[in-house]
């Protein structure tokens, strides 16, 4: 019992030890992010061909998932005549008084439609437990099953495993951690707060940066790829009439691939301040520090 509360690394000062514990941190998110790339292999799978015909939805879907399909397609049936911007210091949505043939729209763009029978705000849209967005989940469901099937999202079994070496790297730090705080306590010494406190910050550096991303690597490829290939939507989008039966118009392409940005400074500017929204790429990549430590690791 004696070696257990004296031995080298217990005898370290408080300074001395906090200094090797944000080492060993450090050492074990790099490890963690290195980790995340050996889970991910489909970044060898052959580069899919940006299709010449993109559904918006299923791209909505691939950018941002369920919130982002809802944007897109509330501004289809914007665009196309079956849903208005009502104007006012709390601007809302309603069905059209004279909407185009509803037989035209897809079983989404119904159920979505048919919600708007009375005026609508978006946080009402999209606050918690959202009718509307449980709706459009049921929709989504064929979105989400092409995509896995084109290894774009993160699987199950990938998600599965990252989370064991969450589980890993969670419990390194909370054992080397706590046994150098018992053995300090036990032998009266101080700095135990500082220790404890480096520990819970390391638990929420790896539980931030060491999850997979929505997107599986190839997702994040092809994702790329398609912004490049349409990267003239996002700077010249087209204000072109869509018919109600479709195809889908550019300006509905260019909101499922950027953005309701993108409808800055057009006819449907009113519907670009009511949407205002995060990037949701940087969202499906866990953030500009996720990010940041991609990057990194990919060097």
């Amino acid at each position: 019992m004696e070696i257990l509360l004296n031995n080298p690394l217990t005898n370290l000062d408080s300074s001395t030890f906090q200094l090797v514990y944000i080492c060993l941190i450090a050492a074990l998110l790099i490890i963690g992010r290195l980790g995340l790339r050996s889970l991910d292999e489909t970044a060898a799978r052959p580069a899919l061909p940006s299709p010449r015909q993109p559904n918006p939805y299923e791209l909505a879907y691939l950018r941002g998932g369920l919130r982002e399909v809802t944007r897109t397609a509330i501004f289809s049936l914007v665009e196309r005549g079956y849903l208005q911007v009502r104007p006012s210091d709390l601007p809302t949505l309603v069905q059209a008084t004279q909407p185009p043939a509803l037989g035209l729209l897809l079983p989404l763009e119904s159920a979505i439609f048919n919600h708007f029978t009375t005026p609508v705000t978006t946080a009402e849209i999209f606050q918690a437990n959202s009718p509307l967005l449980a709706q459009v989940k049921l929709h989504c469901t064929p979105f989400e099953d092409i995509l896995h099937k084109k290894e774009l999202l993160v699987s199950s079994e990938m998600k599965l495993k990252a989370w064991g070496n969450i589980v890993l790297l969670a419990l390194i730090i909370i054992i080397f951690g706590g046994y150098w705080v018992y053995a300090a306590n036990a032998n009266g010494r101080g700095g135990s707060f500082i220790v404890v406190l480096l520990g819970l910050v390391g638990l929420a550096l790896v539980l931030y940066l060491c999850r997979l991303p929505r997107l599986s690597e190839r997702g994040r490829l092809y994702f790329q790829q398609l912004q490049t290939d349409f990267h003239t939507l996002q700077v010249r989008p087209t204000e072109a009439a869509a018919s109600p039966a479709g195809p889908y118009s550019n300006l509905t392409v260019a909101v499922s691939l950027f953005g309701s940005s993108v409808l800055s400074g057009t006819a449907y500017s009113p519907f670009q301040q009511m949407f205002q929204e995060p990037d949701s790429a940087s969202r499906s990549d866990g953030g500009g520090v996720s990010r940041w430590w991609q990057r990194l690791v990919r060097r």
